[in-house]
């Protein structure tokens, strides 16, 4: 299953490259932007399931990039990245630690922010594919590209499951 999802990734290198391309982006962005943000404190009242739900939604707007050529990927791996940095930036402001931060952010998005990249990745798969129809001679391009999203979908669905426990079992721990 590793070299499956090794494979797919690996088939998938400039959709991930984009993607990843446009959240850093985002981060740029908010580090040099003026904008203040009103970042609500970590409440950790959401369960499992809630956060599961929420950020499944995020996830689905970023596939729904591939309806789009990519066009809401990139808007929502921007705001994503955007809003992320804002909120560490306006923690920083209001006088939270650095390391809690950290220890805020870090156990649950090692799963949330690749799932959210991997989503990036689906979007965009549609410009890949047209560009592959144009100028591929393998008459199997689409089954191929579809079999990987699919391996991706079930990565990301593992990932936001991951991502929803830690938040909502481990994340608190550190508040």
């Amino acid at each position: 299953m590793m070299s499956r999802i090794s494979q797919s990734v690996k088939m998938s290198f400039f959709p991930l490259i984009a993607s990843l391309l446009f959240f850093i982006g985002g981060v740029v962005t908010a580090v040099f932007s003026d904008d203040f943000f009103s970042a609500a404190p970590y409440n950790g009242s959401a369960g499992a399931v809630e956060l599961l739900k929420n950020n499944a939604i995020a996830c689905l707007f970023l596939t729904a990039g591939f309806f789009t050529f990519g066009l809401t990927s990139i808007f929502y791996l921007f705001s994503n990245g955007f809003i992320l940095s804002g909120s560490i930036i306006e923690s920083l402001h209001n006088g939270v630690p650095f390391y809690q931060i950290i220890l805020l952010l870090i156990p649950h998005g090692i799963f949330e922010v690749p799932a959210l990249l991997l989503s990036g990745v689906i979007g965009f798969k549609s410009v890949e594919l047209v560009i592959r129809l144009c100028f591929s001679k393998q008459k199997k391009i689409m089954i191929t590209m579809f079999k990987h999203m699919g391996i991706m979908v079930l990565c990301i669905i593992c990932l936001l499951i991951a991502a929803a426990i830690v938040e909502a079992y481990i994340t608190p721990i550190f508040k």
